[in-house]
């Protein structure tokens, strides 16, 4: 075992290591000692190449062994990590850590993740679940560059919006009969149209039955309304 990683026991597994999108001289690792009985998390973070590191994620900060560790290329204080029981972020370089629950198990074994450069998607890998993915994280992003206290805090914030782009739907080419189960397989797209990320605060926040006809009201576990707008002819 490096002697300058305190705190974990010798010949723990090395299950992921990553440079940082930002900084040169950082990296992270993750440490994982469940096949001996021991659960404890361990993500450790070094900025002077390897000379000395700290402990990022403790047994106070997640649930269940680490497992893999994200870093945004947008925003260089979002960290995500993956644990045997579910997804975790970090809006403040891993100074404190929030378990995600929207629309994801609570206790899934989340065993890689990454964040598309492009689209902006948390891509995820689980243990018998296949993949998951996040659409959209440009508010996750920004709340991480501005500090998500002060997006909280503030009445209303919309947050920056992605390129929107106009499709048709039609016909796969492929079997039509059901004698073939994976010809007949249908994965969960995003939904139609434009998105736009708006915070609204508690004395803010709409009916869910006032938004006009052509908007989707869509409002998850950080208070955020996320509004469809799909064209018009």
């Amino acid at each position: 075992m490096i002697e300058n990683i305190k705190g974990v026991p010798d010949h723990t597994w090395v299950p992921h290591i990553s440079a940082s999108l930002h900084r040169k001289g950082e990296a992270f690792v993750v440490f994982d000692d469940h096949r001996r009985n021991n659960w404890t998390p361990y993500v450790y973070r070094t900025r002077n190449y390897g000379r000395s590191w700290e402990r990022i994620v403790g047994p106070d900060d997640v649930d269940g062994y680490t497992w893999t560790f994200a870093q945004s290329g947008t925003s260089e204080d979002l960290y995500f990590v993956g644990t045997e029981f579910g997804l975790y972020v970090s809006f403040d370089a891993g100074a404190t850590w929030n378990k995600w629950t929207e629309g994801y198990p609570n206790a899934l074994p989340t065993s890689d993740l990454v964040v598309h450069p492009r689209e902006h998607d948390l891509v995820i890998a689980t243990f018998g679940r296949s993949f998951w993915i996040l659409d959209d994280i440009r508010p996750l992003e920004e709340m991480a560059a501005i500090g998500a206290e002060k997006v909280l805090a503030a009445p209303m914030h919309v947050f920056p919006i992605g390129d929107a782009y106009m499709w048709n739907i039609g016909e796969s080419i492929g079997y039509r009969a059901g004698k073939i189960g994976d010809a007949l397989y249908n994965g969960e797209n995003r939904d139609y149209g434009a998105f736009i990320n708006v915070y609204l605060g508690p004395q803010t926040k709409p009916e869910k039955d006032s938004a006009p006809d052509n908007q989707v009201a869509i409002e998850t576990n950080i208070g955020t309304a996320s509004y469809c707008v799909e064209p018009t002819s």
